[in-house]
């Protein structure tokens, strides 16, 4: 089994999402999962696992997830639904920016935008159904990684 000591809580509780978010998609395929330990790991278990690791430890973290709600609620779903489009051309024009030799743009804005985003992607969550955003990924990733990875994959 790998020693996941060393993460912050926050990243083992965004790995353990993300293999809960797994499994909801194999359920459907019928594709196995394997954990870091090598063993399938039942949903529930895993997602009673996530909820008790948030409780004990996200506390001492500040309430981010609230304050995306808080956003919401202040401006509304529309305002933030237009908010994600103008982050997302943002974030495209800083890209291209640092790519164009007659632009005086840094690497700082690139970063300035890309935390803008993750933002807007948080509110994107709460705003539009998760698990469906969740699924389409994890169904986008398998497929890049068949397609793509799967010497790569089978390999290690």
């Amino acid at each position: 089994m790998t020693n996941l000591t060393h993460l912050p809580a926050s990243e083992l509780i965004a790995l353990a999402e993300t293999w809960i978010g797994q499994l909801e998609y194999s359920k459907g395929n019928h594709w196995p999962l394997r954990t870091v330990a090598g063993d399938t790991a039942p949903g529930d278990v895993f997602r009673e696992l996530v909820e008790r690791v948030k409780e004990s430890i996200l506390p001492q973290e500040p309430a981010m997830p609230n304050i995306f709600q808080q956003i919401i609620d202040r401006f509304g779903r529309d305002v933030q639904i237009n908010k994600i489009q103008e982050e997302a051309l943002e974030l495209a024009l800083a890209i291209n920016h640092l790519k164009c030799p007659t632009k005086d743009n840094t690497e700082e804005n690139l970063y300035s935008e890309l935390a803008d985003m993750a933002i807007m992607m948080e509110q994107a969550e709460i705003l539009f159904d998760k698990t469906r955003i969740h699924t389409e990924m994890y169904f986008k990733l398998n497929r890049f990684r068949d397609k793509y990875l799967g010497d790569v994959v089978e390999n290690r």
